[in-house]
């Protein structure tokens, strides 16, 4: 064995590479012994609390969905159905707007993983109390009397702490008996049962076991794991988190009734590690995003691609480049010659002609005439609308990153910068590792004309992919200021207006609208494809993969029967 070799197998101390030797790329690893799983990731979660985790911290999702369950689950196909609920009934009042409430009835038989602990409906009233509060307070900002909590916790500090208390009690969440869980909207919210699956802020909390702790003793309880804390809900419970090693061990709940009757996982070790690709050579790991794009030219055997429900788009400065040279730009860039050289390197790549992919729920399918109506390539009106912007020979900067993201930018953004270049408009890239940071400056002002992004969806629903352009989302635009405002108003009306609706075909028309006031009237992103996520997976474990949201299926996961350990 080569002293590389060694230290390799040194590294993974989990017992679960008995028999770690030497191998060649391409090694056949077996099974290991026990029904373990060693799962490489990117990072490493940053807390364990589920009621306190940011949006933004993708890397708790892993972690936080292996442990917990919501009030619903969804179907192959994204819809939303029981989960700890069994059914719910809603109903609207007499208001205008009238608000929406949803009454769910616990599955009785539900315990905590320490066996004995019931689910309650106190629960969720706790854990949701405790969210509104929380560093993604914004999840519930459809819950009636979560703005006043946020008022709340922006007053003055003297009496803050008892205005506080007062708002988070009237928060519309009620227990009204053990079993049954009241939530109150400000308005209907079509969306609402399928947010509630995986967006993990609204999963419970064991409240028999953290009422009355301080707040910090909560926050030790969820991110110390020990002799058997934090109690969850999900497939797997922690057992230690080592953040020395950058490694996270859990074992399987016995109490989840949700757990494969066969070839179950009985422990599951996520690690982070710079030499994930060597370590998954040599069978030091089992499951292994492909986050380098640069490695799919050279696709391995083994490679799985997952479709998204994502949308990767250029987006623009509306404040710093002006609206002809935006529509010249958005008519100017020919996707598909765009992306043939890139075909090699990201397998099933699909073109988008819209900001939502035909595979969300309620989106505009091909062939339909009202995709006509947005941006699509046509040189010679580009040229056209160059010529009214005046902008021949102006230079643009366009921010990428160089780390940090699955999709191959640098190489996207050469592609960029041609085919502007043969239009007029020179384009200098900035790449950056730390795309937050570099995008604006402290006073919030844009530093670029033109950046490169990715929204993924959390559920299947056309809201979650345009969210983030409301007037206070992440989008980096600058398009709230269009028209004094205007603009974005025209664009929130159509998704409450959706928001409120159920039936389909209005769904769809509504949405159609918004996107067009977003790509075609503002022209503020422009779509470019929608990618795929890659990975690679033994061929004995079953199950673990990466579903539409970019969310690890490791609730399905399960180990082949047959074969030897190792």
């Amino acid at each position: 064995m080569t002293r590389g070799a060694v230290l390799l197998c040194s590294f993974i101390v989990l017992g679960a590479t008995s028999g770690c030797r030497a191998r060649k790329a391409e090694a056949v690893c077996p099974p290991r012994a026990g029904g373990a799983v060693v799962v490489a990731l990117s990072s490493m979660p940053n807390t364990l609390d589920w009621s306190q985790s940011h949006e933004s911290s993708a890397q708790n999702y892993p972690v936080l969905l292996a442990m917990m369950r919501g009030l619903t689950d969804l179907d192959e196909t994204g819809a939303p159905g029981p989960g700890l609920a069994r059914s719910w009934e809603v109903a609207l009042s007499e208001d205008s707007p009238p608000r929406q409430t949803w009454t769910f009835h616990l599955d009785q038989d539900v315990v905590w993983s320490d066996g004995k602990t019931p689910l309650l409906a106190q629960d969720f009233v706790f854990a949701w109390r405790r969210g509104v509060q929380g560093a993604d307070s914004s999840e519930f900002s459809d819950l009636l009397g979560a703005a006043e909590v946020r008022a709340a916790l922006a007053s003055p500090p003297e009496g803050r702490a008892e205005r506080v208390a007062q708002a988070v009690e009237a928060l519309g969440v009620e227990a009204v008996d053990a079993h049954t869980f009241r939530v109150t909207l400000t308005s209907p919210r079509s969306y609402f049962l399928s947010r509630l699956a995986v967006v993990y802020p609204f999963f419970p909390a064991p409240s028999r076991v953290l009422e009355g702790r301080a707040e910090a003793e909560v926050q030790r309880y969820f991110n110390e794991p020990e002799d058997g804390a934090p109690l969850v809900l999900g497939a797997f419970q922690v057992k230690r988190w080592d953040r020395v090693a950058q490694q996270v061990e859990l074992v399987a709940n016995p109490f989840d009734p949700t757990r494969p009757k066969t070839g179950g996982v009985s422990r599951l070790v996520l690690v982070q590690a710079e030499l994930a690709a060597l370590m998954y050579a040599q069978c030091g790991v089992d499951f292994l995003l492909m986050d380098d794009p640069s490695a799919l030219w050279h696709a391995p055997k083994d490679l799985v691609a997952s479709p998204l429900l994502s949308t990767y788009w250029l987006g623009f400065n509306t404040t710093a480049v002006p609206l002809p040279l935006r529509r010249a730009i958005a008519h100017a860039l020919d996707k598909e010659a765009l992306f043939t050289p890139l075909k090699g390197m990201i397998p099933g790549l699909r073109v988008a002609h819209a900001f939502l992919p035909p595979s969300m729920p309620y989106a505009l399918q091909p062939g339909d005439p009202r995709l006509s109506e947005l941006p699509s390539f046509d040189l010679a009106r580009a040229k056209e609308e160059l010529a009214e912007a005046g902008a021949e020979g102006r230079e643009l900067t366009l921010l990428v990153r160089s780390t940090g993201t699955f999709m191959p930018e640098t190489t996207i953004a050469e592609g960029l910068r041609r085919q502007l270049g043969a239009l007029g408009i020179t384009v200098r890239i900035v790449t950056t590792s730390n795309f937050s940071n570099d995008v604006k400056d402290a006073d919030g002002t844009l530093r670029h004309d033109l950046f490169l992004k990715r929204t993924g969806a959390d559920y299947a629903h056309p809201h979650t992919l345009l969210t983030p352009f409301l007037r206070d989302g992440n989008h980096y635009t600058d398009w709230q200021k269009l028209e004094g405002g205007a603009v974005v108003s025209r664009f929130e009306a159509l998704l409450a207006k959706g928001a409120a609706q159920l039936d389909p075909a209005e769904l769809t028309q509504t949405y159609a609208e918004a996107e067009a006031v977003l790509e075609r009237d503002a022209v503020a992103v422009v779509p470019l494809f929608y990618p795929n996520r890659f990975y690679r997976r033994r061929e004995w474990l079953l199950g673990l993969g990466v579903d539409p949201f970019n969310f690890l299926t490791l609730r399905s996961m399960r180990v082949a029967t047959g074969g030897g350990g190792r």
